[in-house]
């Protein structure tokens, strides 16, 4: 049998070099204020590997076979053997796969003849590495690829194709996730043949195709793409849509092919399913009344197709519907303001009472009215500033039985003031919150929250600036703010969005680079998370260390000028936190000017 060849797998070589550098030891003695930075340490190099196999990659042409290969580490050349058939191996270009060549093709072949590949690497020192595996393909014919394509039928698929110039038979073979590629032709495809059906196949599977041609030598052309096609049912199912209407539910649907009937059944809650056609529906009807029924009560529906010789199809979705009393839903209208929520709707014909309901960011659901609720407005009051309300309503008839709901309405509830814009800033064993002036506004509450507890407030009613720190904070965690004006009598605004940070812990060490010109040294640094200043120090081999800062250093440059040209200056850094916290002393770096 012959077999589909899959091109598959490269090697990826990569080189690592580990650079190594050692540090003149000092002429001098270096006393540093505080603690000395830690020296640096020397690397170390890499040993060298070993050949590798190469990993050959065959390609199949028209009297013709590709060979590719990944470079290997170290080779100074290649080896490439082969042989036909059960032939002896015989080497191609010997002498000539030098290190940089990594391809080679093998010409003049006969279409149809199998051929095996082996190859391996050679060291400049004439060693030689394992031999790779051995590899497969068969010399292609002068013929083209066959243009396949895969239509889905019920428990199979139509398989078609154009024909192939030169082309004596076919060979097609298929393939399922969870089975191997076979030959499903039976050697049964001439040249004339250009369609096969794949038949008596697992509905709702999909499968996979490709097809090549052979010339009359029996040798075999390129492969075609590979297509796939998922099975259908014999029959699909009617898809349902259900309407409800004063005491009864309309059922339609679209034709489905084949069709000779439908069956439509029902069923209420946990009841059992009943059939409710009479079997009375041809494959021409396209819909089915269902009346008598209770106001109010859902009713859940599924079909299936029937074919004329009496096989059934799969059941379709189910589709539901809540009869109503012939009641109207209303047009709903929110129109929030500061503290409460205006909502009307136009009368209902028929309605006796209505029903209006309230959901609060999705969450808290409660109904508004007492039952009795005959008007058509009603005011929802005492709201929280900024919290989103939704509202539904409904008409109820004089036995109490209900319509259909309104549409949904979604409002945010005013504040006597905007929203402040709140930042927090991460510090050590603190968070800074700051924010802009809110226009109006008396004070400010200032409210957070973590993890490990529920939302508390910050501020003790008298919080008239916009910062504040938060202190005494567990390094690590995360802090979440929330923040909103007030008028002086506590009428409130809108809640900010919610802000966080998380608490620093120890300062970290700076890193220090320093970067010599004419008659200076300019350093550099990246800032160091809560630090508040930084302290800069340098030393030479006469005067020893000295502080270059004020005290006062905020900046991540700073350029040392009154340095002596041809003189080598020594460097070190560390940062500070407003609560006499302070980092480690950076690395020691040098430079000349």
């Amino acid at each position: 049998m012959k077999r589909l060849l899959t091109l598959s797998a490269f090697l990826i070589a990569a080189v690592f070099a580990v650079l190594a550098y050692a540090l003149p030891s000092n002429q001098f003695d270096l006393s540093f204020p505080l603690s000395e930075p830690e020296p640096l340490v020397p690397g170390a190099s890499q040993p060298a590997t070993a050949l590798a196999a190469p990993e050959l990659v065959p390609t199949a042409g028209e009297g013709e076979i590709t060979i590719a290969w990944q470079p290997v580490t170290d080779a100074h050349s290649y080896e490439l053997w082969f042989r036909l058939a059960a032939n002896p191996w015989e080497e191609l270009a010997a002498g000539t796969l030098i290190s940089t060549t990594t391809i080679y093709t093998h010409t003049n072949l006969l279409p149809g003849d199998i051929y095996t590949y082996a190859g391996l690497a050679v060291s400049s020192s004439g060693e030689k590495g394992p031999w790779s595996s051995e590899v497969h393909a068969t010399v292609l014919a002068d013929l083209d690829a066959p243009v396949l394509t895969a239509a889905p039928g019920p428990a199979r698929n139509d398989l078609s194709w154009q024909p192939v110039t030169d082309a004596n038979t076919y060979e097609l073979w298929a393939w399922e996730s969870d089975g191997e590629w076979q030959r499903i032709d039976a050697g049964q495809l001439i040249s004339a043949t250009t369609s096969f059906t794949h038949a008596n196949l697992t509905v709702g599977v999909t499968y996979y195709y490709q097809i090549r041609a052979f010339n009359a030598d029996d040798a075999p052309g390129p492969w075609s793409a590979q297509v796939y096609a998922t099975t259908n049912a014999a029959l699909s199912p009617p898809t349902l849509t259900a309407t409800a209407g004063a005491a009864q539910v309309t059922l339609t649907w679209q034709t489905v092919s084949d069709a000779a009937g439908y069956e439509i059944w029902t069923r209420q809650s946990d009841a059992a399913w009943q059939q409710i056609d009479n079997g009375s529906l041809s494959g021409t009807d396209t819909s089915f009344i269902h009346s008598g029924l209770g106001i109010g009560q859902t009713y859940y529906y599924t079909a299936r197709s029937v074919a004329a010789s009496g096989h059934k199809g799969p059941w379709g979705q189910q589709a539901e519907a809540t009869p109503t009393n012939g009641l109207t839903a209303p047009a709903l209208t929110a129109t929030a303001a500061i503290g409460f929520i205006s909502l009307s709707w136009q009368p209902v014909t028929g309605a006796a009472a209505y029903e209006l309901w309230a959901e609060k960011d999705h969450a808290d659901r409660e109904r508004l009215d007492d039952g009795a609720l005959t008007a058509t407005s009603f005011t929802h009051d005492d709201l929280t500033p900024g919290t989103h309300y939704h509202h539904l309503v409904r008409a109820l008839a004089a036995d109490g039985t209900p319509g259909p709901w309104s549409q949904e309405t979604e409002s945010i509830v005013e504040g006597a003031f905007p929203a402040p814009n709140l930042t927090a800033t991460p510090g050590v064993r603190q968070n800074t919150l700051s924010w802009d002036v809110v226009a109006g506004a008396a004070k400010y509450e200032l409210w957070a929250w973590e993890e490990s507890a529920d939302w508390y407030r910050l501020d003790d009613g008298s919080l008239t600036v916009t910062t504040y720190n938060h202190t005494g904070l567990t390094i690590g965690n995360t802090y979440y703010y929330a923040l909103r004006a007030l008028t002086a009598d506590d009428k409130e605004g809108l809640w900010s969005d919610h802000a966080e940070a998380t608490v620093l812990g120890e300062l970290t060490t700076p890193v220090l680079s320093a970067t010599a010109s004419a008659g200076q040294v300019l350093l550099t640094w990246l800032p160091v998370p809560g630090a508040e200043t930084y302290e800069l120090w340098v030393a030479d081999s006469v005067s020893g260390w000295q502080q270059l800062d004020d005290g006062a250093l905020t900046a991540t440059t700073f350029t040392h000028s009154s340095g002596a040209a041809g003189t080598s200056y020594y460097y070190t850094l560390r940062a500070h936190a407003g609560d006499s916290k302070e980092s480690a002393w950076s690395e020691h770096v040098s430079a000349t000017p």
